[in-house]
């Protein structure tokens, strides 16, 4: 297993998830540079939306009101109750905003 490269920062942001046109609501959880944990609040019957190395887009808006975009490649899905869900994802080139949100910790 992979060890993290970079620290966790811990956050509390509503985003969305698009898999396979599929939009699912959630909150990130934590942040690093380069990968997030996502707790999924929609209900999902299907969890083969959910497979590792799939590609994800993550919408969500920072404290400052500006609306982040982000590519992302699943990493790891957990199914912890049938209404409980996370999601490891890997930022694929996560763009400059990002980054400063991460050095900026006190966003929570």
């Amino acid at each position: 297993m992979e060890r993290r490269q970079s620290a966790r920062v811990p956050v509390n942001l509503n985003a969305k998830i698009i898999s396979e046109d599929k939009v699912f609501d959630g909150m990130i959880e934590n942040m690093s540079e380069d990968g997030l944990e996502y707790f999924m609040t929609s209900f999902v019957k299907v969890t083969s939306n959910f497979t590792p190395a799939k590609s994800i887009k993550l919408n969500f808006q920072i404290p400052s009101g500006e609306m982040l975009n982000l590519n992302c490649e699943l990493i790891w899905f957990l199914e912890t109750s049938p209404d409980e869900k996370l999601l490891g994802m890997k930022v694929l080139n996560p763009p400059l905003t990002y980054r400063k949100i991460i050095k900026q910790s006190s966003y929570s």
